[in-house]
C-alpha cells in the first residue's frame, strides 16, 4: 500500500500463508502450510522478504505471535517456540492450533483450534483449557486479547461461538 494503491511485492509458487504478525514496520513474519508441510516462513525486513532462518518447516505451522526479535511463537500441529535463533516444540497440544496471540498489555500467550483446544501462558506456565470451556466438537479459528479480555471464535458443529474470557 503506496497510501493509494495496494500491489503485489512478494509471491511464492504452491505455498499459503495463513498469519501474519509484526512488531514493527522492520520487522514482519508470515507463515503457512498447505495441507501437509513443508511450510513457509517470510520475513520482511522493512526493505525485502526472505525465508525466516531458524525454524523447522517440517512442522505444520499456521499462526505466529512475535513477542519480541529474539522471542517468536507459532502454532500449528503444537505450539512451537525460536528463542534466541533455537527453534522447538514447547507443547505438544494434541490438537491443531489455528491461531496464537501475544497480549501485550498482560504478556500472556493464547493459542487456539481444534477439539475445544484452547491453551494460555501466564508468563510461567502454559494451561490448557481443553474441554472446560465448551467441548471436544468446538473449533476456534481466530483470537483477540485486549486488556484482561481474551476472544476466542468458532464453530460447535453448524453453530457460531463467540467466547470471551476475562483475566482475574
Amino acid at each position: 500500500w503506496d497510501g493509494s494503491k495496494a500491489s503485489v511485492v512478494s509471491t511464492s509458487e504452491g505455498e499459503t500463508i495463513k498469519d501474519i504478525d509484526g512488531i514493527s514496520s522492520g520487522f514482519i513474519i508470515g507463515v503457512g502450510t498447505d495441507l501437509t508441510p513443508p511450510g513457509i516462513t517470510v520475513y520482511y525486513n522493512g526493505l525485502s522478504w526472505s525465508n525466516y532462518p531458524n525454524v523447522d518447516i517440517t512442522y505444520s505451522l499456521n499462526s505466529v505471535a512475535i513477542i519480541n526479535q529474539n522471542d517468536i511463537c507459532f502454532g500449528g500441529d503444537g505450539i512451537f517456540q525460536t528463542k534466541r535463533g533455537s527453534f522447538s516444540k514447547i507443547v505438544s497440544t494434541g490438537y491443531y492450533v489455528r491461531d496464537i496471540e501475544y497480549n501485550r498489555a498482560t504478556g500472556e500467550i493464547v493459542a487456539a483450534g481444534d477439539f475445544d483446544g484452547v491453551h494460555i501462558y501466564n508468563g510461567i506456565r502454559w494451561k490448557s483449557f481443553k474441554e472446560e470451556i465448551t467441548n471436544s466438537s468446538t473449533s476456534y479459528f481466530g483470537i483477540y486479547t485486549v486488556g484482561n479480555k481474551v476472544f476466542c471464535v468458532g464453530r460447535n458443529n453448524s453453530q457460531a461461538v463467540i467466547v470471551i474470557g476475562t483475566r482475574n
